[in-house]
């Protein structure tokens, strides 16, 4: 997500705290930090808030909670309405940086035929955040 993604200025801010072995985890001690960062990104103009990284999604609804402005953390928000749109037959694969986390969570998705039909597959960083 830059500047010249959109035709409207962006803000970015990057967690320090926030490395693959502690996000991808699950470290729950992050989700005050990305509240925090949310509120500074919104004090300095921010009308919208995202963000690129689909391990964010475990911290949707407690940022969403403390914010009035938009909160879309992840593209994996799609998910539920993109397995509406197939065929029940079908299954959707979604490419991440580790798909165990996934797998287990399944993005949000409460009907467990739902959660079959996702295919989750990663390049399995392990929690040094090196890539095996």
């Amino acid at each position: 997500m830059g500047q010249a993604t959109y035709n409207f200025p962006v803000t970015s801010e990057t967690l320090e705290e926030a490395w693959a072995d502690t996000d991808i985890r699950g470290d729950t001690a992050l989700e005050a930090a990305y509240i925090a960062a949310a509120r500074r990104l919104v004090e300095r103009g921010v009308i919208a808030l995202g963000s690129n990284c689909e391990f964010w999604i475990r911290h949707q609804a407690a940022v969403a909670a403390t914010m009035r402005e938009p909160v879309a953390v992840c593209s994996l928000l799609l998910v539920p309405t993109l397995l509406r749109e197939l065929l029940n037959s079908a299954k959707l694969a979604v490419a991440t940086a580790e798909s165990k986390p996934l797998r287990r969570r399944s993005a949000g998705i409460g009907d467990p035929a739902d959660r079959e039909r996702l295919v989750a597959g990663g390049t399995e960083v392990n929690c040094s955040g090196k890539m095996r």
